[in-house]
Protein backbone atom coordinates (compact mmCIF):
# COMPACT_ATOMS: atom_id res chain seq x y z
CA UNK A 1 0.00 0.00 0.00
CA UNK A 2 1.60 3.59 -1.16
CA UNK A 3 1.91 6.17 1.65
CA UNK A 4 -0.93 7.88 -0.41
CA UNK A 5 -3.16 4.84 0.57
CA UNK A 6 -2.19 4.94 3.76
CA UNK A 7 -3.25 8.47 4.18
CA UNK A 8 -6.28 8.73 2.26
CA UNK A 9 -7.27 5.00 2.02
CA UNK A 10 -7.12 2.75 -0.98
CA UNK A 11 -8.47 4.23 -4.05
CA UNK A 12 -11.40 2.18 -4.97
CA UNK A 13 -12.32 3.15 -1.43
CA UNK A 14 -16.11 5.24 -0.85
CA UNK A 15 -14.94 7.31 1.71
CA UNK A 16 -11.83 8.04 -0.04
CA UNK A 17 -13.54 9.07 -2.88
CA UNK A 18 -16.13 10.75 -0.79
CA UNK A 19 -13.08 13.03 0.45
CA UNK A 20 -11.67 13.29 -2.59
CA UNK A 21 -14.92 14.35 -4.21
CA UNK A 22 -15.23 17.26 -1.03
CA UNK A 23 -12.12 18.34 -1.80
CA UNK A 24 -12.99 18.67 -5.56
CA UNK A 25 -15.77 20.93 -4.88
CA UNK A 26 -13.59 23.06 -2.34
CA UNK A 27 -11.76 24.28 -5.34
CA UNK A 28 -14.33 24.23 -8.42
CA UNK A 29 -13.24 21.44 -9.96
CA UNK A 30 -16.46 20.18 -11.29
CA UNK A 31 -14.69 18.29 -14.19
CA UNK A 32 -12.96 16.17 -11.54
CA UNK A 33 -16.58 16.10 -9.58
CA UNK A 34 -18.28 14.72 -12.01
CA UNK A 35 -15.43 12.22 -13.04
CA UNK A 36 -15.19 10.86 -9.23
CA UNK A 37 -19.02 10.53 -9.40
CA UNK A 38 -19.69 8.45 -12.53
CA UNK A 39 -16.91 5.87 -10.97
CA UNK A 40 -19.27 5.52 -7.71
CA UNK A 41 -22.16 5.95 -9.18
CA UNK A 42 -21.19 3.39 -11.68
CA UNK A 43 -20.90 0.92 -8.60
CA UNK A 44 -24.09 1.14 -7.75
CA UNK A 45 -23.99 3.96 -4.96
CA UNK A 46 -27.41 5.38 -5.11
CA UNK A 47 -26.29 8.56 -3.38
CA UNK A 48 -23.82 8.97 -6.21
CA UNK A 49 -26.68 8.11 -8.79
CA UNK A 50 -28.32 11.00 -7.45
CA UNK A 51 -25.70 13.42 -7.04
CA UNK A 52 -24.55 12.71 -10.84
CA UNK A 53 -27.98 13.52 -11.55
CA UNK A 54 -27.77 16.28 -10.55
CA UNK A 55 -24.79 17.40 -11.87
CA UNK A 56 -26.60 17.31 -15.18
CA UNK A 57 -29.34 18.83 -14.03
CA UNK A 58 -27.33 21.68 -13.22
CA UNK A 59 -25.64 21.55 -16.89
CA UNK A 60 -29.13 21.16 -18.35
CA UNK A 61 -28.12 17.72 -19.69
CA UNK A 62 -31.44 16.19 -18.87
CA UNK A 63 -31.16 13.14 -21.07
CA UNK A 64 -28.06 12.25 -18.55
CA UNK A 65 -29.95 13.30 -15.65
CA UNK A 66 -32.38 11.36 -16.02
CA UNK A 67 -30.48 8.53 -16.58
CA UNK A 68 -28.78 8.53 -13.37
CA UNK A 69 -31.50 10.05 -11.27
CA UNK A 70 -33.44 6.62 -12.33
CA UNK A 71 -31.05 4.49 -11.09
CA UNK A 72 -30.92 5.79 -7.51
CA UNK A 73 -34.85 6.18 -7.91
CA UNK A 74 -35.37 2.44 -8.72
CA UNK A 75 -32.83 2.02 -5.16
CA UNK A 76 -35.45 3.79 -3.65
CA UNK A 77 -33.79 7.08 -3.45
CA UNK A 78 -35.96 9.59 -2.33
CA UNK A 79 -35.07 12.89 -2.93
CA UNK A 80 -34.00 11.21 -6.75
CA UNK A 81 -37.50 10.34 -7.05
CA UNK A 82 -38.31 13.71 -6.52
CA UNK A 83 -36.17 15.12 -9.10
CA UNK A 84 -37.40 12.31 -11.53
CA UNK A 85 -40.92 13.05 -10.75
CA UNK A 86 -39.84 17.30 -11.69
CA UNK A 87 -38.79 16.18 -15.08
CA UNK A 88 -41.89 14.46 -15.97
CA UNK A 89 -43.20 17.58 -14.52
CA UNK A 90 -41.52 19.90 -16.81
CA UNK A 91 -41.18 17.20 -19.60
CA UNK A 92 -36.74 17.77 -19.79
CA UNK A 93 -35.06 15.12 -21.11
CA UNK A 94 -38.21 12.85 -20.99
CA UNK A 95 -41.84 13.63 -22.71
CA UNK A 96 -44.53 15.63 -20.00
CA UNK A 97 -46.43 13.49 -18.70
CA UNK A 98 -48.17 14.43 -14.89
CA UNK A 99 -49.33 11.31 -14.18
CA UNK A 100 -45.69 9.74 -14.43
CA UNK A 101 -44.74 12.85 -12.66
CA UNK A 102 -47.43 12.28 -9.28
CA UNK A 103 -46.10 8.64 -9.09
CA UNK A 104 -42.89 9.27 -8.76
CA UNK A 105 -43.58 12.28 -6.11
CA UNK A 106 -46.31 9.68 -4.12
CA UNK A 107 -42.99 7.31 -4.13
CA UNK A 108 -40.59 10.11 -2.52
CA UNK A 109 -43.54 11.46 -0.49
CA UNK A 110 -44.12 8.24 1.54
CA UNK A 111 -41.03 8.19 2.38
CA UNK A 112 -41.09 11.54 3.88
CA UNK A 113 -39.37 13.64 1.81
CA UNK A 114 -40.62 16.83 2.46
CA UNK A 115 -40.05 18.78 -0.83
CA UNK A 116 -42.37 15.87 -2.90
CA UNK A 117 -44.98 16.06 0.11
CA UNK A 118 -45.75 19.65 -0.92
CA UNK A 119 -45.71 19.40 -4.71
CA UNK A 120 -47.39 16.53 -4.24
CA UNK A 121 -50.32 18.48 -2.21
CA UNK A 122 -49.93 21.15 -4.99
CA UNK A 123 -50.84 18.35 -7.60
CA UNK A 124 -53.90 17.44 -5.51
CA UNK A 125 -54.93 21.34 -5.07
CA UNK A 126 -54.48 22.10 -8.76
CA UNK A 127 -55.82 18.64 -10.07
CA UNK A 128 -52.31 18.50 -12.43
CA UNK A 129 -51.99 14.86 -12.97
CA UNK A 130 -54.42 13.57 -10.64
CA UNK A 131 -58.09 14.44 -9.54
CA UNK A 132 -58.33 17.73 -7.51
CA UNK A 133 -58.82 16.73 -3.86
CA UNK A 134 -58.28 19.68 -1.48
CA UNK A 135 -58.62 17.00 1.00
CA UNK A 136 -55.63 15.38 0.08
CA UNK A 137 -53.54 18.37 -0.73
CA UNK A 138 -54.12 19.59 2.53
CA UNK A 139 -52.93 16.16 4.07
CA UNK A 140 -50.07 16.30 2.37
CA UNK A 141 -49.27 20.38 3.23
CA UNK A 142 -49.37 18.96 6.76
CA UNK A 143 -47.18 16.41 6.89
CA UNK A 144 -44.91 18.89 5.18
CA UNK A 145 -45.36 21.32 7.43
CA UNK A 146 -44.46 19.43 10.45
CA UNK A 147 -41.04 19.57 8.84
CA UNK A 148 -41.01 23.01 8.49
CA UNK A 149 -40.97 23.23 4.55
CA UNK A 150 -41.80 27.06 4.16
CA UNK A 151 -43.94 26.29 0.83
CA UNK A 152 -45.99 23.98 2.50
CA UNK A 153 -47.19 26.54 5.24
CA UNK A 154 -47.94 28.50 3.36
CA UNK A 155 -49.90 26.61 0.70
CA UNK A 156 -51.76 25.25 3.62
CA UNK A 157 -51.91 29.21 4.89
CA UNK A 158 -53.71 29.77 1.18
CA UNK A 159 -55.88 26.92 1.37
CA UNK A 160 -57.49 28.29 5.22
CA UNK A 161 -57.49 32.14 3.19
CA UNK A 162 -59.36 30.75 0.40
CA UNK A 163 -61.97 28.26 2.32
CA UNK A 164 -60.63 25.52 -0.60
CA UNK A 165 -61.68 22.37 0.96
CA UNK A 166 -62.18 23.27 4.70
CA UNK A 167 -63.42 25.94 6.19
CA UNK A 168 -62.13 29.53 5.84
CA UNK A 169 -59.96 30.56 8.55
CA UNK A 170 -58.25 33.62 7.99
CA UNK A 171 -56.50 33.68 11.50
CA UNK A 172 -55.24 29.93 10.83
CA UNK A 173 -54.53 31.57 7.48
CA UNK A 174 -52.01 33.64 9.61
CA UNK A 175 -51.14 31.59 11.69
CA UNK A 176 -49.68 29.19 8.70
CA UNK A 177 -48.15 32.21 6.73
CA UNK A 178 -46.52 33.45 9.91
CA UNK A 179 -44.24 30.21 10.05
CA UNK A 180 -43.80 30.70 6.58
CA UNK A 181 -42.73 34.68 6.70
CA UNK A 182 -40.48 34.23 9.09
CA UNK A 183 -38.24 31.89 6.67
CA UNK A 184 -38.74 33.72 3.81
CA UNK A 185 -40.83 32.74 1.79
CA UNK A 186 -42.13 35.43 0.39
CA UNK A 187 -45.66 34.13 -0.75
CA UNK A 188 -46.32 34.12 2.60
CA UNK A 189 -45.58 38.00 3.32
CA UNK A 190 -47.63 39.12 0.67
CA UNK A 191 -50.22 37.59 1.69
CA UNK A 192 -50.03 38.54 5.74
CA UNK A 193 -49.97 41.85 3.76
CA UNK A 194 -53.04 41.08 2.21
CA UNK A 195 -54.67 39.90 5.11
CA UNK A 196 -53.53 43.03 7.25
CA UNK A 197 -54.47 45.59 4.54
CA UNK A 198 -58.01 44.20 4.50
CA UNK A 199 -58.55 43.22 8.48
CA UNK A 200 -59.01 39.51 7.57
CA UNK A 201 -58.62 38.02 10.66
CA UNK A 202 -56.57 41.25 12.22
CA UNK A 203 -57.42 44.31 13.03
CA UNK A 204 -56.90 46.28 10.09
CA UNK A 205 -53.15 47.81 10.04
CA UNK A 206 -51.86 49.41 6.87
CA UNK A 207 -48.57 50.20 8.27
CA UNK A 208 -48.19 46.21 9.58
CA UNK A 209 -49.28 45.46 5.48
CA UNK A 210 -46.95 48.12 4.45
CA UNK A 211 -44.25 45.97 6.08
CA UNK A 212 -45.00 42.83 5.07
CA UNK A 213 -45.56 43.27 1.23
CA UNK A 214 -42.19 45.67 1.81
CA UNK A 215 -40.32 42.17 2.89
CA UNK A 216 -41.83 40.25 0.12
CA UNK A 217 -40.95 42.99 -2.12
CA UNK A 218 -37.76 42.87 -1.19
CA UNK A 219 -37.38 39.20 -2.26
CA UNK A 220 -38.14 39.60 -5.55
CA UNK A 221 -41.84 38.96 -5.28
CA UNK A 222 -44.00 41.25 -7.92
CA UNK A 223 -47.69 41.27 -6.44
CA UNK A 224 -46.12 42.84 -3.24
CA UNK A 225 -44.08 45.19 -4.98
CA UNK A 226 -47.27 46.43 -7.39
CA UNK A 227 -48.80 46.44 -3.89
CA UNK A 228 -46.31 48.58 -1.98
CA UNK A 229 -45.87 50.63 -4.86
CA UNK A 230 -49.56 51.59 -4.55
CA UNK A 231 -48.89 52.22 -0.77
CA UNK A 232 -46.07 54.56 -1.80
CA UNK A 233 -48.25 56.36 -4.42
CA UNK A 234 -51.45 56.92 -1.86
CA UNK A 235 -49.14 57.75 1.37
CA UNK A 236 -51.19 54.15 2.65
CA UNK A 237 -49.66 53.05 5.79
CA UNK A 238 -46.53 55.73 5.30
CA UNK A 239 -45.16 58.08 3.56
CA UNK A 240 -46.04 59.83 0.14
CA UNK A 241 -43.05 58.96 -2.10
CA UNK A 242 -44.07 59.29 -6.33
CA UNK A 243 -40.00 58.21 -6.65
CA UNK A 244 -40.44 55.10 -4.45
CA UNK A 245 -43.82 54.21 -6.01
CA UNK A 246 -42.49 54.56 -9.58
CA UNK A 247 -39.92 52.25 -8.60
CA UNK A 248 -41.32 49.46 -7.33
CA UNK A 249 -43.90 49.91 -10.10
CA UNK A 250 -41.00 49.79 -12.72
CA UNK A 251 -39.65 46.11 -10.71
CA UNK A 252 -42.69 44.74 -11.03
CA UNK A 253 -43.23 45.33 -14.27
CA UNK A 254 -40.02 43.76 -14.69
CA UNK A 255 -41.63 40.83 -14.16
CA UNK A 256 -44.44 41.11 -16.61
CA UNK A 257 -47.08 41.65 -13.43
CA UNK A 258 -50.13 43.69 -16.03
CA UNK A 259 -51.13 46.10 -13.10
CA UNK A 260 -47.62 47.50 -12.35
CA UNK A 261 -47.34 48.19 -16.27
CA UNK A 262 -50.96 49.55 -16.89
CA UNK A 263 -49.64 52.12 -13.31
CA UNK A 264 -47.06 53.03 -15.06
CA UNK A 265 -48.64 54.04 -18.19
CA UNK A 266 -50.91 55.96 -16.04
CA UNK A 267 -47.94 57.66 -14.28
CA UNK A 268 -46.37 58.74 -17.80
CA UNK A 269 -50.10 59.55 -19.66
CA UNK A 270 -51.08 61.72 -16.47
CA UNK A 271 -47.49 62.75 -15.89
CA UNK A 272 -46.92 62.39 -12.36
CA UNK A 273 -44.06 62.59 -10.47
CA UNK A 274 -42.37 62.15 -13.97
CA UNK A 275 -42.58 64.28 -17.22
CA UNK A 276 -45.75 63.54 -19.16
CA UNK A 277 -44.74 61.05 -21.67
CA UNK A 278 -47.42 59.59 -23.83
CA UNK A 279 -44.93 57.21 -26.08
CA UNK A 280 -43.28 55.84 -22.38
CA UNK A 281 -47.21 55.19 -21.47
CA UNK A 282 -48.16 53.70 -25.15
CA UNK A 283 -45.38 51.41 -24.63
CA UNK A 284 -46.09 50.18 -21.29
CA UNK A 285 -49.76 49.73 -21.88
CA UNK A 286 -48.80 47.56 -24.86
CA UNK A 287 -47.13 45.25 -22.67
CA UNK A 288 -50.27 44.91 -20.05
CA UNK A 289 -52.66 45.10 -22.87
CA UNK A 290 -51.32 42.11 -24.75
CA UNK A 291 -51.76 39.72 -21.63
CA UNK A 292 -55.38 40.76 -21.08
CA UNK A 293 -55.65 44.09 -19.21
CA UNK A 294 -58.36 45.84 -20.20
CA UNK A 295 -57.86 48.92 -18.52
CA UNK A 296 -54.71 49.12 -20.50
CA UNK A 297 -56.85 48.24 -23.72
CA UNK A 298 -58.95 51.38 -22.73
CA UNK A 299 -56.01 53.38 -22.45
CA UNK A 300 -54.04 52.42 -25.81
CA UNK A 301 -57.88 53.21 -27.39
CA UNK A 302 -57.90 56.58 -26.34
CA UNK A 303 -54.65 57.28 -27.21
CA UNK A 304 -54.87 56.33 -30.81
CA UNK A 305 -57.80 58.18 -30.66
CA UNK A 306 -56.26 61.43 -29.74
CA UNK A 307 -52.92 60.45 -31.69
CA UNK A 308 -51.01 60.96 -28.56
CA UNK A 309 -47.81 59.43 -28.65
CA UNK A 310 -48.91 57.49 -31.65
CA UNK A 311 -49.80 58.52 -35.13
CA UNK A 312 -53.94 59.22 -34.75
CA UNK A 313 -55.66 56.16 -36.22
CA UNK A 314 -59.72 55.42 -35.17
CA UNK A 315 -59.19 52.18 -36.63
CA UNK A 316 -57.11 51.19 -34.01
CA UNK A 317 -58.86 52.86 -31.45
CA UNK A 318 -61.95 51.18 -32.50
CA UNK A 319 -60.16 47.61 -32.32
CA UNK A 320 -58.79 48.06 -29.27
CA UNK A 321 -61.95 49.38 -27.46
CA UNK A 322 -63.91 46.21 -28.97
CA UNK A 323 -61.27 44.16 -27.48
CA UNK A 324 -61.79 45.73 -23.98
CA UNK A 325 -65.68 46.12 -24.64
CA UNK A 326 -66.11 42.16 -25.44
CA UNK A 327 -64.33 41.34 -22.10
CA UNK A 328 -67.07 43.37 -20.66
CA UNK A 329 -64.81 46.63 -19.72
CA UNK A 330 -67.51 49.14 -19.18
CA UNK A 331 -65.51 52.18 -20.24
CA UNK A 332 -64.08 50.69 -23.10
CA UNK A 333 -68.44 49.72 -24.23
CA UNK A 334 -68.98 52.75 -23.74
CA UNK A 335 -66.44 54.76 -26.17
CA UNK A 336 -67.12 51.75 -28.56
CA UNK A 337 -70.86 52.84 -28.55
CA UNK A 338 -69.82 55.95 -29.51
CA UNK A 339 -67.73 54.65 -32.16
CA UNK A 340 -70.59 53.33 -34.01
CA UNK A 341 -72.60 56.67 -33.06
CA UNK A 342 -69.74 58.73 -34.60
CA UNK A 343 -68.64 56.69 -37.91
CA UNK A 344 -65.21 56.38 -36.10
CA UNK A 345 -63.18 53.43 -37.53
CA UNK A 346 -66.28 51.64 -38.19
CA UNK A 347 -69.30 52.71 -40.49
CA UNK A 348 -72.04 54.49 -38.08
CA UNK A 349 -74.55 52.08 -37.05
CA UNK A 350 -76.92 53.84 -34.23
CA UNK A 351 -78.43 50.33 -32.95
CA UNK A 352 -75.06 48.78 -32.59
CA UNK A 353 -74.30 51.92 -30.63
CA UNK A 354 -77.57 51.45 -28.34
CA UNK A 355 -76.26 47.69 -28.01
CA UNK A 356 -72.95 49.22 -26.31
CA UNK A 357 -74.41 52.24 -24.32
CA UNK A 358 -76.91 49.47 -22.72
CA UNK A 359 -74.19 46.70 -21.99
CA UNK A 360 -72.14 49.43 -20.03
CA UNK A 361 -74.82 50.88 -18.61
CA UNK A 362 -75.98 47.78 -17.01
CA UNK A 363 -72.56 47.69 -15.48
CA UNK A 364 -73.49 51.22 -13.87
CA UNK A 365 -71.52 53.26 -15.56
CA UNK A 366 -73.32 56.75 -15.62
CA UNK A 367 -72.71 58.36 -18.74
CA UNK A 368 -73.85 55.42 -20.42
CA UNK A 369 -76.82 55.24 -18.71
CA UNK A 370 -77.08 58.90 -19.73
CA UNK A 371 -76.29 57.94 -23.14
CA UNK A 372 -78.81 55.41 -23.08
CA UNK A 373 -81.62 57.11 -22.01
CA UNK A 374 -81.00 60.39 -24.48
CA UNK A 375 -81.51 57.13 -27.11
CA UNK A 376 -84.38 56.34 -25.20
CA UNK A 377 -85.83 60.04 -25.31
CA UNK A 378 -84.37 60.94 -29.10
CA UNK A 379 -85.51 57.37 -30.55
CA UNK A 380 -82.32 56.72 -31.79
CA UNK A 381 -81.80 53.33 -32.86
CA UNK A 382 -84.75 52.28 -30.56
CA UNK A 383 -88.13 53.68 -30.74
CA UNK A 384 -88.64 56.36 -28.44
CA UNK A 385 -89.66 55.61 -25.00
CA UNK A 386 -89.54 58.37 -22.52
CA UNK A 387 -90.48 55.80 -19.83
CA UNK A 388 -87.11 53.94 -20.27
CA UNK A 389 -85.45 57.67 -20.71
CA UNK A 390 -86.61 58.59 -17.76
CA UNK A 391 -85.09 54.97 -15.96
CA UNK A 392 -81.72 55.71 -17.62
CA UNK A 393 -81.76 59.18 -16.54
CA UNK A 394 -82.58 58.72 -13.31
CA UNK A 395 -79.99 55.85 -12.47
CA UNK A 396 -77.40 58.68 -13.80
CA UNK A 397 -78.52 61.37 -12.28
CA UNK A 398 -78.48 59.13 -8.95
CA UNK A 399 -74.53 59.16 -9.10
CA UNK A 400 -74.43 62.66 -9.85
CA UNK A 401 -74.33 63.29 -13.42
CA UNK A 402 -74.89 66.62 -14.54
CA UNK A 403 -76.00 66.42 -17.95
CA UNK A 404 -78.43 63.45 -16.88
CA UNK A 405 -80.09 65.54 -14.05
CA UNK A 406 -80.72 68.02 -16.58
CA UNK A 407 -82.49 65.78 -19.07
CA UNK A 408 -84.37 64.61 -15.87
CA UNK A 409 -85.31 67.87 -14.63
CA UNK A 410 -86.44 68.59 -18.84
CA UNK A 411 -88.68 65.37 -18.66
CA UNK A 412 -90.80 66.63 -15.18
CA UNK A 413 -90.72 70.03 -16.99
CA UNK A 414 -92.61 69.12 -20.26
CA UNK A 415 -94.25 66.13 -18.76
CA UNK A 416 -92.57 63.64 -21.11
CA UNK A 417 -93.24 60.24 -20.18
CA UNK A 418 -93.88 61.73 -16.46
CA UNK A 419 -96.60 63.69 -14.81
CA UNK A 420 -95.48 67.30 -15.63
CA UNK A 421 -94.48 68.50 -12.50
CA UNK A 422 -92.48 72.08 -11.85
CA UNK A 423 -91.06 71.09 -8.55
CA UNK A 424 -89.13 68.17 -9.26
CA UNK A 425 -88.08 70.09 -12.58
CA UNK A 426 -86.93 72.32 -10.43
CA UNK A 427 -84.88 69.85 -7.83
CA UNK A 428 -83.61 68.03 -10.63
CA UNK A 429 -82.26 71.31 -12.76
CA UNK A 430 -80.81 72.62 -9.45
CA UNK A 431 -78.47 69.86 -8.76
CA UNK A 432 -77.43 70.37 -12.41
CA UNK A 433 -76.98 73.79 -12.27
CA UNK A 434 -74.65 73.57 -9.20
CA UNK A 435 -72.41 71.59 -10.85
CA UNK A 436 -71.90 74.52 -13.49
CA UNK A 437 -74.41 72.87 -16.04
CA UNK A 438 -75.08 75.77 -17.76
CA UNK A 439 -78.41 74.27 -19.62
CA UNK A 440 -79.83 73.71 -16.17
CA UNK A 441 -79.35 77.57 -15.33
CA UNK A 442 -81.06 78.74 -18.59
CA UNK A 443 -84.08 75.80 -17.63
CA UNK A 444 -84.50 77.05 -14.50
CA UNK A 445 -84.34 81.16 -15.66
CA UNK A 446 -87.02 79.99 -18.01
CA UNK A 447 -89.28 78.28 -15.58
CA UNK A 448 -88.81 81.41 -13.13
CA UNK A 449 -90.40 83.62 -15.71
CA UNK A 450 -93.54 80.81 -15.92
Amino acid sequence: MSIFSKLFGRSDDPGAIRRQIEQARAQNDDATVRRLLEGLAKTGDASAQRELGDVYLVATAYDNARVWLEKAAAQGDAEAQHQLGNLYLRGQGVPQNSTTAHEWQEKAAAQGYAAAQTLLGSHYATGDGVAQDYEKARTWFEKAAAQHDAEAQYQLGLLYFGGLGIAQDYTIAREWCEQAAAQGNAAAQNLLGRLYSGGLGVTQDHAKARDWYTQAAERGNAEAQSILAFYYYNGEGGEQNLDKARTWFEKAAAQGDSDALRNLGIIYAEGEGVAQDYKKAYNYWKQAAAQGDTAAQNGLAQLYHDGLGVTQDFAQAYQWWKTAAEQDNANAQNHLAICYLQGEGVNKDSKKACEWFEKAAIQGLSEAQFNLGVFYEKGRGIPQNYEKAREWYEKAAAQGDAAAQNNLGGLYARGDGVKKDLKKAREWLEKAAAQGNENARLSLLDLKAQ
